[in-house]
């Protein structure tokens, strides 16, 4: 079942353009949520993933959302499905995931590049998200259309930015000790995690962090799921 609460009044920004907002929630998985997004008109990328995974309605939206007759009205029903969300959580667990600027984030899991450049050492090993970051490497993307001219990347403003774009499999850490660009081209230290079984995913919006972040696996499942939809 999917969920509105009222309208509440708001400052306007550049962001959210309007003076009232509700949210838009499920009891059930992320991807019907997103699917059901689709049909009244939002954009998956407008999903928020932040404490329960939701959409930002407007007035708008919010009476296209109820006339469909599958929206319930309910301001009980945020708290209970941030309760679900939670139990979710603790019962599938979290997935690392790595930030990674543009045009870097593409370029792995759409299996060009194979080893993600890090000033740091880690020891972790096994399965990864990548969450492309907001910024985007303008110098970086220069260096790939001279040295990799094959390689057919997007415009600088057609990359996804904001949210996980792909997932990889870290099985080694090297270092400049024990590896070099003769090696792999795309290696430049002082560590690199090699990455193999990579693969892009639907994108999700997300927020980033330094380092290895925790993603609900919850939220991944529902990202499979999408892909496979």
């Amino acid at each position: 079942m999917f969920y509105v609460d009222k309208l509440y009044k708001i400052k306007r920004t550049r962001k959210w353009p309007y003076d009232e907002v509700c949210h838009l929630v499920t009891d059930g998985t992320v991807l019907e949520l997103i699917e059901f997004g689709e049909k009244i008109g939002l954009n998956r990328a407008w999903l928020q993933t932040k404490n329960v995974p939701h959409f930002d309605l407007n007035s708008c939206m919010r009476h296209i959302a109820l006339i469909t007759g599958k929206v319930q009205e309910n301001q009980a029903a945020i708290g209970y499905c941030a309760d679900i969300w939670r139990k979710k959580k603790r019962e599938m667990g979290e997935i690392p995931a790595l930030s990674i600027k543009q045009p870097w984030a593409w370029l792995i899991p759409n299996s060009h590049k194979n080893v993600e450049n890090r000033t740091w050492y880690t020891d972790y090993r096994g399965e990864l998200l990548i969450h492309a970051s907001r910024s985007f490497d303008m110098d970086g993307y220069k260096w790939v259309q001279q040295v990799f001219p094959q390689i057919k990347m997007p415009l600088p403003e057609g990359f996804q930015k904001g949210g996980i774009i792909g997932k990889a499999y870290l099985g080694d850490c090297v270092s400049e000790k024990n590896y070099s660009r003769n090696q792999d081209l795309w290696f430049f230290g002082p560590y690199g995690f090699l990455l193999s079984n990579k693969d892009p995913l639907p994108f999700i919006p997300f927020a980033g962090k330094l380092g290895f972040f925790p993603v609900p696996r919850a939220l991944y499942e529902g990202i499979l799921l999408l892909e496979a939809a």
